[in-house]
């Protein structure tokens, strides 16, 4: 009984772990925000925000322009000139984060793949908001270039921890299951040999 009961434990927390490691691939690939932009002029854009991961080491605004544009220009000469602001408010228009970005240190010459840092926040509470970005001054040298403004979850590995644990914890209980079994089944085994060939008086 005790056995079967581990068995169970253990497969649950297995398919839990496996839950646990899908979930994290997952948000890793959500975009919070994602909206079409021009940075390279003056102006203002709004779009829905919705936060749908907590527990993740941080989060950034990034520009993604083609991978072509980027092998030509270092960030910090195509991003230049470029002045703005943006601000993420909750539904009632609180402000929840903001950040005047104007000659941030974030996008000096760091590009991954397609895109440009642009900021760097913590994790803000699950749930839907809004965000706004105002163009003060823009970036001559994006002109013509098809722009993105695109919000991505920055893991740092300690969040599959808890899948780590969950998972030895199911192997741990199936381990233990096992043992337990060989040894029921090695006493009942002795026992069967023992009244097949009682031992004489």
């Amino acid at each position: 009984m005790i056995a079967g009961i581990l068995v169970i434990i253990g497969v649950f927390f297995l398919f839990e772990a496996y839950g646990l490691r899908q979930e994290f691939y997952r948000q890793s690939e959500t975009h919070p925000l994602y909206i079409p932009v021009d940075l390279s002029k003056t102006g203002e854009y709004t779009a829905p925000f919705s936060q749908t991961w907590r527990a993740c080491h941080g989060q950034t605004i990034n520009l993604h322009i083609p991978t072509a544009v980027l092998a030509g220009i270092a960030p910090s000469n195509l991003l230049a000139s470029l002045d703005f602001k943006w601000q993420i408010t909750d539904m009632k228009g609180k402000v929840i984060v903001e950040d005047n970005s104007s000659g941030c240190s974030i996008w000096q010459d760091r590009v991954d793949k397609d895109s440009i840092s642009l900021a760097h926040f913590q994790p803000l509470d699950l749930g839907e908001y809004g965000f706004k970005c105002t163009v003060i001054t823009g970036a001559q040298n994006l002109s013509g270039v098809d722009q993105r403004l695109v919000c991505q979850y920055r893991p740092c590995g300690l969040e599959k921890l808890p899948a780590f644990l969950t998972n030895v914890i199911g192997i741990a209980a199936l381990v233990i299951a096992g043992i337990i079994l060989l040894v029921v089944t090695s006493i009942t085994k002795r026992k069967q040999r023992q009244i097949s060939h009682p031992s004489s008086a």
